[in-house]
């Protein structure tokens, strides 16, 4: 069911009973899906630099919504559910009963939705503790109470598919098996809100055994566009919610190293040659701009946006102007530079349609996990 990676690490593909048979359906959903994200991207771009030049003329605008964010955070955390409220309770610090009953109220895909104020309080605390760690995580899985590690590649709001892989691979807890979720939990797929909710409610209960990278849909750019910040009003009616929701993805990790060996992202390797896993500690904790000239924004863009190619070199992508494409040679050098051996990633449908892909002489590994994606665009 699983594809290994070593003894003591998995990727976690498509379970084999949800898989696409049809190739060639694959391979015309990601280039229709490419099409999509470039134009989504040129629309970005123009509504970018009008509102950044709007803000430069009224900077009191971003204050003002920063402020209006926290008064309305501080009373929907104080005010508490109404009487007649029949979903999940949690109060904080969290304990694993309370996860269950979430679980068990997710998976009966039940209303109500998890009330606002205990949302409220779970993301800010999240965003406060991701706040503390380093944009690089460590993760050991030859040592201590965690020796099993499972890679989850895209979600895009697809909860069956987590849960399916929580059932499969042991409900995430103090012991066991540890999980990195890599990247694009949100949008297109109808539970993103679930999603990152239990995600996070996991990564406060249990910090060192569940490991969350960010993705390019991490963004509320991006998420604005493919249906996560509709999924949120439908289901809160509130900006304020999907602005906190943002707050949150800004702090994700943009990268994690496993046994000193794997390095694992969203998207892929630099437009730069010479970067070394130091520098990336110096990526910014906030919203991405595809068109900064900043180096490391520029580092930022690459880990969530770049795809492999098959030649070398690098090539410009197609998803949009200044993403790039990289080639077996680019991968090699990276490898060699930061003596590691092995990078898995995420970002796209394999060609394979079976959930993983290995590229680049075995030096790299695609890892998709969201099921018959092509039938469930949001």
């Amino acid at each position: 069911m699983a594809h290994p990676t070593s003894m003591s690490r998995t990727v976690a593909p498509v379970p084999a009973h949800r898989q696409p048979h049809n190739s060639q359906l694959v391979q015309t959903w990601g280039a229709l899906d490419m099409y999509q994200e470039h134009m989504s991207i040129n629309a970005i771009s123009s509504g970018s630099a009008m509102y950044t030049a709007y803000a430069a003329n009224n900077p009191q605008i971003a204050s003002k919504q920063l402020e209006a964010r926290r008064s309305y955070v501080e009373k929907a955390t104080q005010s508490g559910p109404p009487p007649d409220y029949k979903g999940p309770r949690l109060s904080f610090p969290l304990t694993p009963g309370m996860l269950q009953s979430l679980v068990l109220h997710y998976v009966k895909d039940a209303a109500p939705p998890l009330h606002s104020s205990y949302l409220c309080s779970l993301l800010t605390q999240s965003r406060d503790l991701l706040a503390k760690r380093p944009r690089v995580t460590r993760i050991a899985t030859r040592s201590g109470s965690h020796k099993r590690l499972v890679i989850v590649g895209d979600l895009h709001g697809q909860l069956p598919d987590l849960l399916t892989i929580f059932l499969e691979n042991g409900f995430p807890s103090g012991q066991g098996t540890q999980y990195l979720i890599n990247g694009d939990l949100v949008d297109r797929g109808p539970h993103g809100v679930e999603i990152a909710t239990l995600l996070l409610a996991y990564k406060l209960l249990y910090p060192e055994t569940i490991h969350i990278n960010r993705g390019n849909h991490e963004t509320s750019t991006i998420s604005a566009q493919y249906g996560f910040m509709s999924e949120v009003m439908q289901k809160y009616n509130s900006t304020h919610i999907f602005g906190l929701f943002c707050q949150v993805f800004n702090q994700l990790p943009v990268c994690a190293v496993l046994d000193d060996s794997v390095v694992v992202m969203h998207g892929g390797l630099f437009r730069a040659n010479g970067v070394e896993l130091a520098h990336l500690e110096g990526v910014p904790r906030e919203e991405v701009d595809l068109f900064s000239t900043n180096m490391h924004m520029n580092m930022l863009v690459d880990l969530l946006w770049t795809d492999p190619q098959e030649n070398w070199g690098r090539s410009d992508s197609g998803r949009a102007a200044g993403i790039i494409t990289f080639g077996p040679n680019v991968t090699a050098d990276f490898l060699k530079k930061n003596r590691m051996k092995l990078l898995i990633r995420s970002h796209q449908v394999p060609s394979t349609g079976r959930g993983y892909e290995d590229l680049h002489n075995g030096q790299l590994i695609t890892v998709f996990s969201a099921s018959n994606y092509c039938g469930t665009q949001g």
